[in-house]
């Protein structure tokens, strides 16, 4: 902390927003020292590292490699790597102490020397094939995964995907920060999601360098801003954002400018007035992510909006308000009540009634009557939704009959669903248990081993003596 007090110091007076202006005034010009700089400040800021992966890497990073070093890697790697992520690990820092690495985005930064072999450093010379706007069916004809597949071609596919392209560190889970070393996307950073063999693979940064990238980093905790999705959403304050989608034709881009607003700490009047023009679109996304941001900073000023859309006739504007009342206005969700049951009635949506459970549940005012008639839908997940808001009516034992004929469904999900509502009873009658004893001979456990598994704790569960075993059916 010594670094950073005499750096400080004499500024205590100002706040973290005047400290940011002086370092972009003074350093203008010299991106790797305004870094360093703000790099201490955040350190400073968030000195109880609350900020997502900060309490791994703890904003501290190595020291640099030597450009020596750094070359003997890059020749053995047969490429140049990009300028500024050199200029980075040479003259700020190389990973970190942390599980992940050292100071940097998510989890933090791996090192230069480690990461160079991670995805094989034979196919870093090679060009990188991912571009932004990749068709789906090219992405699926790169990935593709076949059943019969050897552990060789496994790897041909996977170091296909990743050629050209540097191991930068984890977000968490299976995403991963990739930087661009080769081809046309040179210096972009790639969040990859699900990877190989998925329909999600990536997406690429809106910054098209790494510095431009870690320093937004640094300048967003700087300001106070939500960066447990950084990168995904735009970079720029208010004015900036609201500019952009103010002016801008294409629809997606109109879109992405909206929802990089809810990244701020707070919202002026002059996005108020903007989002409640956006709310007489006939776009059906830009409606969505409008009234989003709107019932996000501006609760009182949404109601209107969503009580209008919780009226008869029923459309898509309902679909959208539902998930908002339970993410944004749940501790006021009676004021909904009286709109959910018609709504209930007339709706086909999967999230609609899925979410219509859950402010149900949280009212305590779940009936299994009211979703019932979504036992017999066509659709698996509906059926499944409909079964778990059921099973939080609060008189659930008196209703298990209401769930016998699911327990032995044809579809598994479906008979797995209807064991744990009526577990969630603790209750079995006489006439549940064939049900019971059928679906455990239709189930074994090569087909399904979690039906037994939860037929055999349910069964546990209520007849504590042991009066029934189940190994014995």
């Amino acid at each position: 902390m010594g670094f950073i007090s005499t750096i400080f110091g004499k500024n205590k007076e100002l706040t973290s927003k005047q400290q940011w202006e002086q370092l972009n005034k003074k350093y203008a010009g010299n991106p790797i020292e305004r870094i360093r700089k703000k790099l201490a400040l955040v350190a400073s800021i968030d000195h109880a590292y609350k900020e997502f992966g900060a309490d791994n890497h703890k904003y501290q990073l190595n020291s640099p490699l030597s450009i020596e070093k750094v070359n003997q890697l890059q020749a053995k790697a047969g490429c140049e790597f990009p300028e500024d992520y050199i200029a980075f690990v040479t003259q700020i820092g190389n990973g970190g102490t942390g599980s992940y690495g050292g100071a940097g985005p998510y989890y933090g930064l791996y090192a230069f020397d480690d990461a160079i072999d991670r995805n094989g450093i034979h196919n870093c010379a090679l060009p990188c094939l991912l571009k932004p706007k990749m068709d789906i069916d090219e992405w699926k004809a790169l990935c593709h995964v076949p059943e019969d597949c050897s552990d060789e071609d496994f790897d041909i596919i996977c170091d296909r995907v990743h050629q050209g392209t540097l191991y930068l560190g984890t977000c968490g889970c299976e995403y991963d920060l990739l930087l661009v070393i080769n081809g046309k996307y040179k210096g972009h950073i790639l969040y990859t999601s699900d990877w190989v063999n998925s329909e999600t693979p990536y997406t690429f940064s809106y910054e098209t360098s790494f510095t431009q990238w870690y320093e937004r980093w640094l300048d967003e905790v700087i300001l106070g801003y939500n960066t447990s999705w950084f990168g995904h959403r735009m970079g720029g304050n208010e004015e900036t954002l609201l500019h952009f989608a103010q002016n801008n034709e294409d629809i997606t881009k109109k879109i992405s400018a909206i929802n990089s607003l809810t990244k701020l700490p707070e919202l002026s009047n002059s996005s108020l007035y903007f989002l409640e023009q956006q709310l007489q679109t006939k776009n059906i996304e830009l409606y969505k992510v409008s009234l989003n941001v709107l019932a996000t900073y501006f609760k009182e000023q949404a109601l209107p909006y969503i009580q209008q859309a919780l009226v008869a006739p029923f459309d898509e504007k309902t679909d959208i308000v539902i998930p908002i009342i339970y993410f944004k206005y749940r501790d006021q969700c009676s004021l909904f009540k009286d709109n959910f049951f018609p709504i209930l009635k007339a709706t086909d949506n999967e999230d609609t009634l899925r979410f219509i459970g859950y402010l149900l549940a949280e009212l305590n005012a779940v009936l299994v009557e009211d979703f019932q008639p979504f036992f017999t839908h066509t659709s698996v997940k509906i059926v499944r939704s409909a079964i778990y808001a059921a099973s939080h009516d609060i008189n659930l034992k008196d209703k298990t009959l209401a769930f016998y004929e699911l327990v032995i469904s044809e579809n598994e999900e479906i008979s797995l669903g209807a064991i744990q509502a009526l577990s969630s009873s603790n209750y079995i009658d006489s006439e549940l248990l064939p049900y019971l004893q059928q679906a455990w001979e239709m189930y074994p456990k090569e087909k399904n081993p979690y039906i037994r598994n939860n037929i055999s704790s349910y069964i546990a569960k209520v007849y504590q003596n042991n009066e029934i075993d189940v190994t014995r059916w």
